[in-house]
């Protein structure tokens, strides 16, 4: 790549005025045309244009495009691209590069196009690809240095009508949804989200930043960054954290007062650089709190030796005037202590004055569980409630204690408080204490999620929580909590997850469980792009307690209520006898079945996309012959008096789903003399259909096959059942299955 300057700026403009096909005046640097050997001189809006059908530069074509640079890789958050714009017109463009180009920002730059292509990707229009990316040495000429842009101040609603496209933009009076959490997650990108009046966007962060582990600020403040696009989903980039800068004061509303001043709710302070509106009180020790990886961090234990201390980390006054219920939220880690949660405690005071030795006031231990940490990285989060204070103001404090012989280290990355109810621990895994059991008639809270930190695929349990709210892109940190709720499309069917949390209104990830929505009845009526009055309704959900979106959640569910109404398989009341369960939802659950293919290259396959086992004589655009056996393993009904098999199946498309109805494609077999790997056709006599089974009457709709009685005959002993699909080279359609369950009623 050449770095050049030129002296004479008239001779500059001159040639150019010469040689360009375009007739756009410019504001900044360039050589003479000839002396890049570029003879065609096209804007970065004709590229952009050209981009929208993909255009190939051949190798020959001498042209051009003039930029300056707008984003570079020095903060680590890109790689291998640049945005550049064009003064004039502001039209920008992302340029993906072979290698790491030493492109700054404010670098004024010629692309040289020869043997380049113009595309669009994910709606990013792109110089470069990564098949044909540009060569910073041979398609890249620096002309001159700091012809910096101005960033254009623009609203979020703006950037959701897509009006500014990889340009350079400032949002101003905005909030991060979630402040508190680090910019990034590690191994990966970081989805966090602002807000004003009434929308969001996201800002991606790569973990590679320099600013990865910074947490994102509370308060209300600016944002430079770059407006990226991928599909429909608006995304910024930051260039620096320097350009991200907060008053540092509370969610929407809340306190700006200054240190020792009464602060109103939401109250929160970040401890990133300094300690803010708190104060901090060494009773005993030589050790302080201190400011350290953006927390606020506190030990006794220094140069390998244990020291005795007393320190206290003390807020301003809080004015809980007009509310109900309040809580405190801690993020934080916490490790090596002999006494955690005696070690640390947060404490509370209603007579305490600013600045003060704490031991001169009144203080009240608050409820309170701390959670160990297993690294330095993963920050949990726990909340104490206030409410008992409401209408008080306070004063909260975390007091630390250690020995001589044991000394712990915590470092707190913010506090929050807020209105609402305290719904318990967090992040940092479970206690495995519960207040329900999981059953229909005392169903798992949400906090009980959240403490058995779920990993269990295959048992299905009750959980009753409210819906406030879904996960936005891949992380739960994505998290939306008041309408616009954003769909990937208007068909309901993508909107797949819903949260749920303890208490109505409750805007905090950590108190919140994901659940997922897998297609069909759930999915239609819980998700809330499609029933945005689902907003803080109260649902009672039976499925299985599993890690989603790398948080505890309930996925694979079954069957929900809300507001009277049910959706999906009824599972029972719990008093029944069930003698086999599988959801068929996991690739565990389908590998308990066996497969034996009669006829046909096709085969029963798991779905990933929730739709249970799959079999389809479809492919490549054509019907072919199938008889396709999917067979339970050994179910023992010894004991059984008059067992029914249940279980939830659809067909599609829409065209197919009368194909072979009648002709007996669709049907379900019971066997006590069948041994795994033989072929099912081989003795048919031992086999019995079980009629009386529910199909559907439109296309891909999930229906329950209804009560399906088990003859007596196989209730003395071992069987299985046997879900049988036939097709023709003619016709064939799809059928899905999950939820298989016997039981006694």
């Amino acid at each position: 790549m050449k770095r050049i300057k030129f002296q004479s700026i008239a001779m500059l403009f001159a040639a150019a005025v010469l040689l360009m096909a375009s007739s756009c005046k410019r504001e900044y640097d360039r050589p003479p045309l000839r002396q890049l050997d570029v003879d065609t001189v096209f804007t970065i809006e004709q590229i952009i244009n050209m981009g929208a059908t993909s255009f190939n530069f051949a190798d020959g074509v001498t042209g051009g495009v003039y930029g300056i640079v707008t984003a570079d890789e020095v903060s680590g958050n890109l790689y291998k691209t640049v945005y550049i714009q064009d003064r004039a017109s502001s039209k920008a463009i992302n340029l993906y590069m072979s290698s790491s180009s030493g492109l700054r920002i404010g670098d004024s730059i010629c692309v040289v196009l020869n043997g380049t292509v113009a595309s669009t990707y994910n709606n990013l229009p792109q110089l470069g690809s990564s098949d044909n990316p540009l060569d910073p040495d041979d398609n890249i000429v620096i002309l001159d240095n700091q012809k910096f842009i101005e960033p254009k101040v623009v609203t979020i609603a703006d950037i959701n009508q897509s009006k500014y496209t990889a340009q350079l933009i400032k949002l101003e009076g905005v909030q991060f949804v979630q402040p508190g959490l680090n910019f990034a997650d590690d191994g990966g990108y970081g989805q966090r989200y602002v807000k004003d009046a009434g929308n969001q966007v996201m800002i991606r962060t790569s973990n590679y930043a320099n600013f990865a582990e910074r947490p994102t600020p509370s308060g209300t403040g600016s944002i430079i960054a770059i407006n990226s696009i991928y599909g429909s989903t608006q995304q910024l980039y930051i260039r620096s954290i320097n350009e991200v800068i907060f008053d540092g004061s509370g969610d929407g509303g809340g306190s700006t007062a200054g240190p020792g001043e009464t602060q109103s709710l939401p109250y929160a302070q970040l401890f990133a650089t300094d300690f803010g509106t708190y104060t901090t009180k060494d009773v005993a020790g030589a050790q302080s709190w201190s400011i350290d990886y953006s927390t606020a961090k506190m030990t006794g234990y220094e140069n390998s030796t244990n020291y005795a201390n007393e320190d206290w980390l003390i807020s301003s006054p809080i004015s809980l005037e007009g509310v109900t219920s309040a809580k405190v939220a801690v993020a934080y880690i916490c490790r090596y202590f002999a006494d955690l949660n005696n070690d640390m405690t947060i404490q509370v005071s209603t007579d305490y004055v600013w600045d003060n030795d704490p031991t001169t006031a009144t203080w009240t231990p608050l409820p309170f569980t701390w959670t160990a940490g297993s690294d330095w990285n993963t920050f949990a989060n726990t909340e104490g409630d206030l409410s008992a204070y409401a209408g008080q103001t306070i004063t909260i404090a975390v007091k630390y204690l250690s020995t001589d012989a044991k000394a712990g280290t915590v470092e707190i990355q913010s506090i929050t408080v807020s209105e609402g109810t305290a719904t318990g621990g967090g992040g940092g895994g479970g206690t495995g204490e519960t207040t329900g059991d999981g059953t229909r008639n005392n169903p798992y809270t949400i906090a009980d999620v959240i403490s058995l930190n779920g990993n269990d695929a295959a048992t299905y349990v009750w959980v009753r929580g409210y819906i406030v709210g879904q996960v936005n892109g891949m992380s739960i940190d994505g998290a939306e909590f008041a309408e616009p709720w954003t769909s990937s499309s208007t068909d309901s069917q993508t909107n797949t997850n819903i949260l749920i949390a303890d208490a109505q209104n409750t805007n905090v990830s950590a108190s919140c469980a994901p659940v997922q929505l897998p297609p069909g009845a759930l999915r239609n009526a819980l998700n809330l792009p499609g029933n945005p009055t689902n907003y803080n309704q109260e649902v009672l959900i039976y499925g299985t307690l599993q890690k989603y979106f790398g948080k505890p959640g309930i996925k694979t569910p079954t069957y929900a209520e809300m507001n009277g109404q049910s959706y999906g398989s009824d599972p029972g009341t719990g008093t029944e006898t069930v003698y086999f369960n599988e959801s068929l939802l996991t690739q565990p659950s389908f590998d308990n079945f066996s497969v034996f293919d009669v006829n046909g290259d096709q085969t029963w396959t798991w779905s990933t996309s929730g739709y249970g086992a799959t079999m389809s004589g479809f492919a490549d655009n054509a019907s072919h012959a199938n008889e396709d056996w999917f067979i339970s393993p050994v179910i023992d009904l010894s004991g059984a008096t008059a067992p029914v098999l249940t279980f939830d199946h659809a067909r599609g498309p829409a065209a197919s789903i009368n194909v072979g109805i009648n002709e007996g494609y669709y049907t379900v077999w019971v066997t006590n003399a069948y041994t795994d790997g033989d072929d099912p056709t081989d003795e048919p006599e031992a086999w019995t259909e079980l009629t009386g089974i529910t199909h559907g009457t439109a296309g891909w709709a999930y229906v329950s096959s209804g009560q399906v009685a088990i003859p007596a005959e196989y209730c003395t002993s071992t069987c299985r059942i046997a879900f049988k699909y036939l097709c023709t080279d003619t016709e064939s359609a799809t059928w899905e299955i999950k939820n298989v369950k016997i039981m006694q009623p």
